[in-house]
């Protein structure tokens, strides 16, 4: 998982929340919304093809 795109997506949620919580501008709750939006379906992307890799993998019991 790309670590960086993830810690870039928080750091802007973040920012988004903030900025939302001083001036109670409803454009800055949307796109925090927005950003957890895409982070979720990356993630859930990525787990996915997790899974997929960890399935091909032999099990070898000992």
């Amino acid at each position: 998982m790309a670590a960086c795109q993830v810690n870039e997506w928080l750091d802007e949620y973040n920012d988004y929340m903030l900025l939302f919580h001083m001036f109670g501008d409803r454009t800055y709750l949307d796109e925090a919304e927005e950003i957890m939006k895409s982070m979720e379906i990356y993630v859930g992307r990525m787990l996915r093809i997790e899974k997929l890799n960890l399935a091909s993998v032999p099990v070898i019991w000992s």
